[in-house]
């Protein structure tokens, strides 16, 4: 590993060992001439990017109402994007959000077989994707300092809110 994905590796580790894990993994694997490589990388990296969301977001929806009579939701789930910014404690779209959007938009592509019939797709079509991925989670969990603002932006959440307990944590 580099000393950026040391960092990166570290700023994960820090919050789980299993999202640290699909981290060394991916690097293993980015750094392989392998026939699976896009698909292996877009797995793993929607996995520590879903994660990722799971704990620095706290739902700025509440509580899912459903209606009475049907049972369906009343109000809106929250979408990909304003999971993004939730994380981010910020309200607008920035270079950091669009950036961290449009790679993870694309991670679902890359994941699942296009077609068993076909050629496997190149080992090169994720390249791009997993490389500003990794500039993302530099942001977010590359420093001491990154983590820092991750975490004062949770504290900064309302109190009475109902913050989710990731997986694997007492409640």
């Amino acid at each position: 590993m580099t000393e950026r994905e040391k960092k990166i590796h570290d700023g994960l580790k820090s919050i789980g060992t299993e999202i640290a894990a699909f981290f060394q993994d991916a690097i293993v694997i980015s750094k392989q001439d392998i026939e699976t490589k896009p698909y292996l990388l877009s797995h793993l990296s929607r996995e520590i990017e879903s994660g990722l969301r799971d704990v620095l977001a706290v739902s700025s929806l509440g509580k899912i109402e459903n209606c009475e009579t049907c049972s369906r939701p009343i109000n809106q789930k929250e979408t990909h994007k304003e999971s993004i910014l939730n994380s981010l404690g910020i309200k607008q779209e920035n270079e950091l959000v669009k950036k961290w959007f449009s790679t993870a938009k694309n991670f679902h592509k890359y994941a699942h077989r296009h077609g068993v019939w076909k050629n496997p797709r190149e080992k090169i079509a994720f390249g791009s994707y997993w490389n500003d991925f990794v500039d993302v989670l530099d942001y977010l969990v590359g420093s001491y300092y990154a983590l820092a603002d991750r975490v004062d932006s949770i504290i900064k959440k309302d109190p009475t809110q109902e913050i989710p307990v990731p997986s694997g944590l007492p409640t």
